[in-house]
Protein backbone atom coordinates (compact mmCIF):
# COMPACT_ATOMS: atom_id res chain seq x y z
CA UNK A 1 0.00 0.00 0.00
CA UNK A 2 1.32 3.43 -0.89
CA UNK A 3 1.96 5.79 2.03
CA UNK A 4 -0.38 8.39 0.49
CA UNK A 5 -3.18 5.87 0.90
CA UNK A 6 -2.28 5.02 4.47
CA UNK A 7 -5.18 5.28 6.88
CA UNK A 8 -4.45 5.31 10.60
CA UNK A 9 -7.93 4.10 11.41
CA UNK A 10 -7.69 1.15 9.02
CA UNK A 11 -4.27 0.22 10.37
CA UNK A 12 -5.51 0.36 13.96
CA UNK A 13 -8.47 -1.85 13.10
CA UNK A 14 -6.40 -4.62 11.47
CA UNK A 15 -5.64 -6.83 14.45
CA UNK A 16 -3.96 -6.33 17.85
CA UNK A 17 -5.37 -2.85 18.28
CA UNK A 18 -4.48 -2.95 21.96
CA UNK A 19 -0.77 -3.39 21.24
CA UNK A 20 -0.83 -0.68 18.56
CA UNK A 21 -2.40 1.79 20.99
CA UNK A 22 0.20 0.93 23.59
CA UNK A 23 3.07 1.19 21.09
CA UNK A 24 2.11 4.66 19.88
CA UNK A 25 1.48 5.97 23.40
CA UNK A 26 4.77 4.42 24.55
CA UNK A 27 6.81 6.08 21.77
CA UNK A 28 5.14 9.42 22.38
CA UNK A 29 5.90 9.28 26.10
CA UNK A 30 9.57 8.44 25.44
CA UNK A 31 10.06 11.68 23.55
CA UNK A 32 8.47 13.90 26.17
CA UNK A 33 10.01 13.04 29.53
CA UNK A 34 12.31 10.44 31.00
CA UNK A 35 13.98 9.74 34.35
CA UNK A 36 17.16 11.66 35.23
CA UNK A 37 20.29 10.05 33.86
CA UNK A 38 21.98 10.49 37.23
CA UNK A 39 21.17 8.42 40.29
CA UNK A 40 17.99 8.94 42.26
CA UNK A 41 18.32 12.42 43.78
CA UNK A 42 17.17 11.34 47.23
CA UNK A 43 17.73 8.33 49.42
CA UNK A 44 15.36 7.68 52.28
CA UNK A 45 16.82 5.38 54.97
CA UNK A 46 13.24 4.84 56.16
CA UNK A 47 12.38 2.98 52.96
CA UNK A 48 15.12 0.43 53.56
CA UNK A 49 13.66 -0.18 57.00
CA UNK A 50 10.09 -0.34 55.70
CA UNK A 51 11.02 -2.74 52.90
CA UNK A 52 12.81 -5.01 55.37
CA UNK A 53 9.77 -4.91 57.67
CA UNK A 54 6.68 -3.34 56.01
CA UNK A 55 4.85 -3.03 59.35
CA UNK A 56 7.51 -0.82 60.93
CA UNK A 57 5.95 2.04 62.98
CA UNK A 58 6.96 5.52 61.85
CA UNK A 59 7.05 7.22 65.27
CA UNK A 60 9.67 9.89 65.83
CA UNK A 61 9.91 11.03 62.21
CA UNK A 62 9.81 14.68 61.21
CA UNK A 63 6.08 15.43 60.72
CA UNK A 64 6.90 17.50 57.61
CA UNK A 65 8.68 14.57 55.97
CA UNK A 66 7.30 12.34 53.25
CA UNK A 67 8.10 9.25 55.32
CA UNK A 68 5.80 10.31 58.16
CA UNK A 69 2.78 9.86 55.85
CA UNK A 70 3.68 6.36 54.67
CA UNK A 71 2.73 4.13 57.62
CA UNK A 72 -0.26 2.63 55.77
CA UNK A 73 1.19 2.84 52.25
CA UNK A 74 2.19 -0.78 52.37
CA UNK A 75 1.79 -2.01 48.78
CA UNK A 76 5.21 -0.86 47.59
CA UNK A 77 7.20 -2.16 50.61
CA UNK A 78 5.35 -5.48 50.54
CA UNK A 79 6.06 -5.96 46.82
CA UNK A 80 9.70 -4.93 47.30
CA UNK A 81 10.03 -7.19 50.34
CA UNK A 82 8.62 -10.21 48.49
CA UNK A 83 10.87 -9.58 45.47
CA UNK A 84 13.93 -8.81 47.68
CA UNK A 85 14.39 -5.34 46.19
CA UNK A 86 15.75 -2.13 47.66
CA UNK A 87 14.83 1.46 46.80
CA UNK A 88 16.22 1.44 43.27
CA UNK A 89 14.47 -1.85 42.59
CA UNK A 90 11.18 -0.47 43.91
CA UNK A 91 11.63 2.50 41.59
CA UNK A 92 12.13 0.14 38.65
CA UNK A 93 8.78 -1.46 39.45
CA UNK A 94 7.31 2.04 39.55
CA UNK A 95 8.56 2.66 36.00
CA UNK A 96 7.31 -0.71 34.76
CA UNK A 97 3.87 -0.06 36.26
CA UNK A 98 3.73 3.34 34.56
CA UNK A 99 4.10 1.66 31.15
CA UNK A 100 1.83 -1.25 31.98
CA UNK A 101 -0.73 1.38 32.95
CA UNK A 102 -0.79 2.67 29.36
CA UNK A 103 -1.68 -0.78 28.09
CA UNK A 104 -4.41 -1.23 30.71
CA UNK A 105 -5.91 2.19 29.99
CA UNK A 106 -5.89 1.40 26.27
CA UNK A 107 -7.91 -1.76 26.96
CA UNK A 108 -10.39 0.18 29.12
CA UNK A 109 -10.83 2.86 26.46
CA UNK A 110 -11.26 0.32 23.66
CA UNK A 111 -13.98 -1.43 25.63
CA UNK A 112 -15.64 1.88 26.54
CA UNK A 113 -15.54 3.70 23.18
CA UNK A 114 -15.50 0.70 20.80
CA UNK A 115 -13.62 2.91 18.34
CA UNK A 116 -9.83 2.67 17.97
CA UNK A 117 -9.12 6.27 16.91
CA UNK A 118 -10.65 8.11 19.88
CA UNK A 119 -9.31 5.35 22.14
CA UNK A 120 -5.81 6.06 20.79
CA UNK A 121 -6.16 9.83 21.27
CA UNK A 122 -7.42 9.43 24.83
CA UNK A 123 -4.64 6.94 25.68
CA UNK A 124 -2.03 9.40 24.38
CA UNK A 125 -3.58 12.16 26.49
CA UNK A 126 -3.06 9.99 29.56
CA UNK A 127 0.49 9.23 28.39
CA UNK A 128 1.29 12.96 28.49
CA UNK A 129 -0.27 13.54 31.91
CA UNK A 130 1.04 12.94 35.42
CA UNK A 131 -1.02 9.73 35.52
CA UNK A 132 1.66 8.06 33.39
CA UNK A 133 4.65 10.36 33.88
CA UNK A 134 4.75 10.37 37.69
CA UNK A 135 7.96 8.32 38.02
CA UNK A 136 9.59 10.09 35.06
CA UNK A 137 9.35 13.68 36.29
CA UNK A 138 9.97 13.21 39.97
CA UNK A 139 12.22 10.34 40.91
CA UNK A 140 11.83 11.26 44.58
CA UNK A 141 10.38 7.90 45.57
CA UNK A 142 6.76 8.99 45.80
CA UNK A 143 5.77 5.74 44.06
CA UNK A 144 2.61 7.21 42.51
CA UNK A 145 3.01 4.76 39.62
CA UNK A 146 1.88 1.97 41.94
CA UNK A 147 -1.29 3.89 42.85
CA UNK A 148 -2.30 4.68 39.28
CA UNK A 149 -1.56 1.19 38.00
CA UNK A 150 -3.71 -0.61 40.56
CA UNK A 151 -6.51 1.95 40.19
CA UNK A 152 -6.42 1.35 36.44
CA UNK A 153 -6.68 -2.39 37.02
CA UNK A 154 -9.85 -1.69 39.03
CA UNK A 155 -11.22 0.16 36.00
CA UNK A 156 -10.54 -2.86 33.82
CA UNK A 157 -11.44 -5.81 36.04
CA UNK A 158 -15.01 -7.01 36.41
CA UNK A 159 -14.38 -10.22 38.29
CA UNK A 160 -14.57 -9.73 42.05
CA UNK A 161 -11.84 -12.31 42.68
CA UNK A 162 -9.36 -10.00 40.91
CA UNK A 163 -10.99 -6.65 41.69
CA UNK A 164 -10.67 -6.96 45.48
CA UNK A 165 -6.89 -7.63 45.53
CA UNK A 166 -6.28 -4.82 42.99
CA UNK A 167 -8.50 -2.45 44.99
CA UNK A 168 -6.82 -3.24 48.32
CA UNK A 169 -3.40 -2.81 46.68
CA UNK A 170 -4.47 0.61 45.32
CA UNK A 171 -5.90 1.82 48.64
CA UNK A 172 -2.71 0.79 50.42
CA UNK A 173 -0.54 2.58 47.86
CA UNK A 174 -1.89 5.99 48.87
CA UNK A 175 -4.88 7.25 50.84
CA UNK A 176 -5.82 9.45 47.89
CA UNK A 177 -6.84 6.33 45.97
CA UNK A 178 -10.09 6.45 47.95
CA UNK A 179 -10.97 9.39 45.67
CA UNK A 180 -10.40 7.31 42.56
CA UNK A 181 -12.37 4.40 44.00
CA UNK A 182 -15.36 6.72 44.53
CA UNK A 183 -15.41 7.54 40.82
CA UNK A 184 -15.11 3.87 39.88
CA UNK A 185 -18.25 3.37 41.96
CA UNK A 186 -19.93 6.28 40.16
CA UNK A 187 -19.06 4.84 36.75
CA UNK A 188 -20.54 1.48 37.73
CA UNK A 189 -23.76 3.11 38.92
CA UNK A 190 -24.00 5.26 35.79
CA UNK A 191 -23.50 2.35 33.40
CA UNK A 192 -25.92 0.17 35.31
CA UNK A 193 -28.58 2.88 35.01
CA UNK A 194 -27.90 2.86 31.27
CA UNK A 195 -28.78 -0.83 31.17
CA UNK A 196 -25.32 -2.40 31.21
CA UNK A 197 -26.00 -5.31 33.54
CA UNK A 198 -22.35 -6.36 33.45
CA UNK A 199 -21.63 -3.45 35.76
CA UNK A 200 -24.10 -4.62 38.38
CA UNK A 201 -21.37 -6.46 40.28
CA UNK A 202 -19.10 -3.44 40.06
CA UNK A 203 -21.57 -1.37 42.05
CA UNK A 204 -20.86 -3.23 45.27
CA UNK A 205 -17.24 -4.20 44.62
CA UNK A 206 -15.75 -0.70 45.26
CA UNK A 207 -17.92 -0.30 48.36
CA UNK A 208 -16.89 -3.63 49.86
CA UNK A 209 -13.25 -2.98 48.96
CA UNK A 210 -13.27 0.37 50.78
CA UNK A 211 -14.99 -1.12 53.84
CA UNK A 212 -12.47 -3.97 53.98
CA UNK A 213 -9.53 -1.56 53.56
CA UNK A 214 -10.77 0.72 56.35
CA UNK A 215 -11.34 -2.19 58.75
CA UNK A 216 -7.90 -3.57 57.93
CA UNK A 217 -6.41 -0.13 58.51
CA UNK A 218 -7.94 0.10 62.00
CA UNK A 219 -6.69 -3.39 62.83
CA UNK A 220 -3.15 -2.65 61.63
CA UNK A 221 -3.09 0.61 63.55
CA UNK A 222 -4.13 -1.10 66.77
CA UNK A 223 -2.08 -4.27 66.32
CA UNK A 224 1.21 -2.71 65.14
CA UNK A 225 0.93 0.89 66.33
CA UNK A 226 0.85 2.35 62.82
CA UNK A 227 -0.18 6.00 62.47
CA UNK A 228 0.53 8.99 60.22
CA UNK A 229 1.49 12.56 61.08
CA UNK A 230 -1.31 15.10 60.73
CA UNK A 231 -1.89 18.74 61.57
CA UNK A 232 -0.36 22.03 60.56
CA UNK A 233 3.24 20.92 61.12
CA UNK A 234 2.68 17.92 58.89
CA UNK A 235 1.01 20.06 56.18
CA UNK A 236 -1.92 17.68 56.42
CA UNK A 237 -5.21 18.76 57.95
CA UNK A 238 -7.83 21.45 57.98
CA UNK A 239 -5.26 23.98 59.20
CA UNK A 240 -3.86 24.02 55.66
CA UNK A 241 -7.28 24.04 53.96
CA UNK A 242 -7.28 27.68 52.85
CA UNK A 243 -3.68 27.47 51.66
CA UNK A 244 -4.69 24.46 49.61
CA UNK A 245 -7.64 26.34 48.13
CA UNK A 246 -5.25 28.96 46.75
CA UNK A 247 -3.39 26.24 44.85
CA UNK A 248 -6.47 24.53 43.41
CA UNK A 249 -7.03 26.63 40.24
CA UNK A 250 -3.66 25.76 38.72
CA UNK A 251 -3.59 22.29 40.31
CA UNK A 252 -6.88 21.25 38.68
CA UNK A 253 -5.43 21.87 35.23
CA UNK A 254 -1.94 20.68 36.13
CA UNK A 255 -3.22 17.30 37.28
CA UNK A 256 -5.02 16.21 34.10
CA UNK A 257 -4.26 19.00 31.62
CA UNK A 258 -6.95 19.37 28.92
CA UNK A 259 -8.71 16.23 30.13
CA UNK A 260 -10.14 18.60 32.75
CA UNK A 261 -12.26 20.05 29.93
CA UNK A 262 -13.77 16.59 29.40
CA UNK A 263 -15.14 16.69 32.95
CA UNK A 264 -16.67 20.15 32.48
CA UNK A 265 -18.27 19.28 29.14
CA UNK A 266 -19.66 16.04 30.55
CA UNK A 267 -21.39 17.91 33.37
CA UNK A 268 -22.80 20.38 30.84
CA UNK A 269 -24.25 17.62 28.65
CA UNK A 270 -25.67 15.76 31.64
CA UNK A 271 -27.52 18.92 32.62
CA UNK A 272 -28.75 19.39 29.05
CA UNK A 273 -30.20 15.89 29.16
CA UNK A 274 -31.73 16.55 32.59
CA UNK A 275 -29.80 13.78 34.23
CA UNK A 276 -30.04 15.64 37.49
CA UNK A 277 -29.37 12.71 39.82
CA UNK A 278 -26.21 11.68 37.98
CA UNK A 279 -25.06 15.29 37.72
CA UNK A 280 -25.60 15.87 41.41
CA UNK A 281 -23.72 12.70 42.32
CA UNK A 282 -20.87 13.49 39.91
CA UNK A 283 -20.64 17.10 41.10
CA UNK A 284 -20.74 16.07 44.76
CA UNK A 285 -17.88 13.62 44.26
CA UNK A 286 -15.83 16.24 42.40
CA UNK A 287 -16.49 18.81 45.15
CA UNK A 288 -15.53 16.25 47.80
CA UNK A 289 -12.34 15.48 45.89
CA UNK A 290 -11.44 19.16 45.65
CA UNK A 291 -12.09 19.73 49.34
CA UNK A 292 -10.16 16.65 50.45
CA UNK A 293 -7.15 17.56 48.32
CA UNK A 294 -7.18 21.12 49.65
CA UNK A 295 -6.12 19.82 53.08
CA UNK A 296 -2.91 18.52 51.50
CA UNK A 297 -0.31 21.01 50.32
CA UNK A 298 0.34 18.90 47.24
CA UNK A 299 -2.96 19.30 45.47
CA UNK A 300 -1.73 18.54 41.94
CA UNK A 301 -0.66 15.02 42.86
CA UNK A 302 -3.78 14.59 44.94
CA UNK A 303 -6.14 15.71 42.18
CA UNK A 304 -4.54 13.35 39.69
CA UNK A 305 -6.28 10.55 41.60
CA UNK A 306 -9.54 11.94 40.18
CA UNK A 307 -8.60 10.53 36.77
CA UNK A 308 -11.09 7.59 36.92
CA UNK A 309 -13.80 10.28 36.57
CA UNK A 310 -12.58 10.81 33.00
CA UNK A 311 -14.04 7.49 31.86
CA UNK A 312 -17.73 8.07 32.68
CA UNK A 313 -17.26 11.61 31.33
CA UNK A 314 -15.91 10.22 28.05
CA UNK A 315 -18.87 7.84 27.91
CA UNK A 316 -21.27 10.81 28.14
CA UNK A 317 -19.51 12.83 25.43
CA UNK A 318 -19.12 9.80 23.17
CA UNK A 319 -22.86 9.38 23.28
CA UNK A 320 -23.83 13.06 22.97
CA UNK A 321 -21.35 14.38 20.40
CA UNK A 322 -20.99 13.40 16.78
CA UNK A 323 -17.97 11.21 16.09
CA UNK A 324 -16.25 14.04 14.20
CA UNK A 325 -16.70 16.51 17.04
CA UNK A 326 -15.69 13.94 19.63
CA UNK A 327 -12.48 13.07 17.75
CA UNK A 328 -11.68 16.76 17.20
CA UNK A 329 -12.14 17.44 20.91
CA UNK A 330 -9.67 14.68 21.78
CA UNK A 331 -7.21 16.01 19.18
CA UNK A 332 -7.28 19.43 20.83
CA UNK A 333 -6.80 17.83 24.24
CA UNK A 334 -3.81 15.90 22.93
CA UNK A 335 -2.24 18.97 21.29
CA UNK A 336 -2.50 21.05 24.46
CA UNK A 337 -1.19 18.14 26.55
CA UNK A 338 1.82 17.91 24.23
CA UNK A 339 2.58 21.63 24.34
CA UNK A 340 2.28 22.15 28.09
CA UNK A 341 4.50 20.55 30.73
CA UNK A 342 3.19 18.24 33.39
CA UNK A 343 2.70 18.76 37.11
CA UNK A 344 1.75 22.37 37.58
CA UNK A 345 3.98 23.71 34.78
CA UNK A 346 7.11 22.59 36.64
CA UNK A 347 8.04 19.32 34.96
CA UNK A 348 11.44 18.61 33.42
CA UNK A 349 10.17 18.52 29.85
CA UNK A 350 12.56 17.69 27.01
CA UNK A 351 11.25 18.34 23.50
CA UNK A 352 12.70 16.78 20.37
CA UNK A 353 16.04 15.92 21.94
CA UNK A 354 18.04 13.70 19.58
CA UNK A 355 18.45 10.28 21.09
CA UNK A 356 16.02 10.94 23.93
CA UNK A 357 14.35 7.51 23.64
CA UNK A 358 17.74 5.82 23.75
CA UNK A 359 18.77 7.79 26.84
CA UNK A 360 15.48 6.75 28.44
CA UNK A 361 16.06 3.07 27.70
CA UNK A 362 19.69 3.29 28.81
CA UNK A 363 18.57 4.83 32.09
CA UNK A 364 16.05 2.06 32.64
CA UNK A 365 18.73 -0.59 32.05
CA UNK A 366 21.07 1.19 34.47
CA UNK A 367 18.45 1.18 37.20
CA UNK A 368 17.81 -2.50 36.51
CA UNK A 369 21.50 -3.20 36.96
CA UNK A 370 21.57 -1.32 40.25
CA UNK A 371 18.46 -3.12 41.46
CA UNK A 372 20.25 -6.46 41.46
CA UNK A 373 23.64 -5.26 42.72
Amino acid sequence: MRFSNFSLENWLSKGRTDLKLFGIAFLLSLCIAFPPVELLPYHYPFFDTQIDNPLTPVHGLDPTSHESKRAFRLTMPVIAHVLHLHQNGAYIIDLIFSYALLYVLGLVLLRLLKDPLPALLATCCFALSYVHQSPMHFAYLWFDGYSFFFLSLCLLLRNSYFFFPAGIAALYCDERCYIGMAFIFYWAVSDYLDGDKLFKKKIYMPVLTVILAVLLRFWLGKQFGLSIATGEKAYLGFNTFFQGLEMLPISVFGALKMLTVILVLAVYHMLLNRWYLRTAMFGALLALALMSTAVVLDSTRSLTHVYPAIFPALAVLHRQLSRTNFVNLLKVCLLVAFLLPTYGFMGKIIYFVPGAPYIRLFTLLKYCAKAVM
